[in-house]
């Protein structure tokens, strides 16, 4: 999934590679804020992502986002912010498994 922008996409390749994979474990939005965010984020508008992740502040998928708006310019803290990223990408994937499989079994029980 190749989503990165212009300037996203003149960054060093370990940046690129660890945001690529990151945005493929996101996966697609699902609320409009996270339509928002993602819109923001591949349009390198990094300080609407982060005011949004202020107004979601229990979205993950956002969460990730913001921390993933830190990427590009390699700080020595990137591992920190890979490592929250990464956490609040699963997060993210595991919320959305979750309401899928709840959602599954509900209508099995209620059938029955």
């Amino acid at each position: 999934m190749e989503t990165l922008t212009k300037t996203q996409k003149e960054l060093p390749a370990t940046a690129k590679a660890l945001i690529d994979v990151l945005l493929t474990e996101l996966g697609e939005p699902q609320s409009d804020s996270q339509i928002k965010a993602r819109q923001a984020f591949e349009e390198d508008r990094f300080n609407d992502v982060r005011c949004l992740g202020v107004g979601n502040p229990s979205d993950p998928y956002i969460k990730a986002l913001g921390y993933m708006c830190s990427i590009p310019k390699m700080p020595p803290t990137l591992p920190v912010l890979v490592s929250e990223a990464m956490r609040s990408a699963a997060e993210s994937s595991h919320q959305r498994q979750l309401a899928k499989l709840g959602s599954q079994l509900e209508s099995i029980l209620v059938s029955a």
